[in-house]
């Protein structure tokens, strides 16, 4: 299931809102630009491509290594003995966007992130949305939240699951989430183009537009208490279950007008 959700302030604004639909642009420090302005959501400069590009990343990475070390000691990493290399890997992958003028700070991202995690799954298993799923209520506030955030075919994959749990006698609502660590764990740069690169002929189009992509994996060490009552149970029971779960974000980042991160959780779910 593909869900997308925009946040915006990952932290000050889903503290304040329990919305799943929420953008996250000031999860970026921005910069001024040379000119004094906010960059345009256009690309403001040709992108670089192979050694040059290479070349243009190293040197950011080496400026910020001061960032690098503090995000070590923030545990912003995921604790591992080979971790070493692939952490300088993301490192670098955070670093690539061209034109976006700003420094992404993974701090305040991962404390959004949570904040995210919890608002989305709370929603998603609420006994209100379960109610409208049924047709029990024909309005629901977690309902048009998750209708914002996620994808018709997934909203509608998500209400018949519920359905089917609901008719079969089992009532399920999410009481609490306890989230007790969240960790970067993949970043992924990459380049996706606006309008087809080639024309009719099937000639490539020189100087075609692109927006710059990034895709960041969270690692989340969760602790579910929802109540679950059987058809044969007179009461519901709290049941406690320890879960790690990994949630994508991914996001054009042309310029910080263009930040609006989609969240795709529930297929990167493991058991722990």
């Amino acid at each position: 299931m593909a869900m997308r959700t925009r946040i915006v302030a990952l932290g000050r604004a889903l503290a304040i809102s329990s919305s799943p639909h929420n953008s996250v642009s000031s999860a970026f420090s921005t910069s001024a630009s040379s000119n004094g302005n906010e960059p345009s959501t256009q690309q403001s400069q040709p992108l670089l491509t192979g050694m040059a590009e290479f070349l243009q990343t190293v040197q950011r990475c080496r400026a910020r290594k001061h960032v690098f070390d503090q995000y070590k000691t923030q545990n912003v990493f995921q604790p591992s003995p080979w971790a070493g290399l692939n952490n300088w890997f993301l490192f670098y992958h955070l670093n690539r966007p061209q034109n976006l003028h700003s420094t992404l700070d993974m701090v305040e991202f991962l404390d959004g992130a949570k904040h995210a995690l919890e608002a989305t799954m709370m929603a998603m298993y609420s006994r209100e949305f379960a109610n409208f799923a049924v047709g029990a209520i024909d309005k629901s506030e977690y309902a048009d939240q998750l209708r914002a955030s996620l994808e018709p075919v997934s909203l509608d994959a998500l209400q018949q699951f519920i359905k089917y749990t609901e008719d079969a006698g089992i009532r399920t609502e999410m009481q609490r989430l306890d989230i007790h660590a969240a960790y970067l764990v993949g970043a992924q740069y990459h380049r996706v183009a606006r309008r087809p690169s080639t024309n009719a002929s099937g000639v490539q189009i020189v100087d075609a537009p692109v927006d710059e992509r990034i895709r960041i994996q969270v690692c989340f060490e969760i602790t579910e208490h929802v109540n679950v009552k059987l058809p044969e149970d007179d009461e519901p029971e709290l049941l406690k279950k320890e879960n790690v779960s990994i949630w994508q974000f991914e996001s054009v980042v042309n310029s910080p007008e263009t930040i609006d991160w989609m969240i795709e959780p529930l297929n990167l779910v493991s058991g722990a």
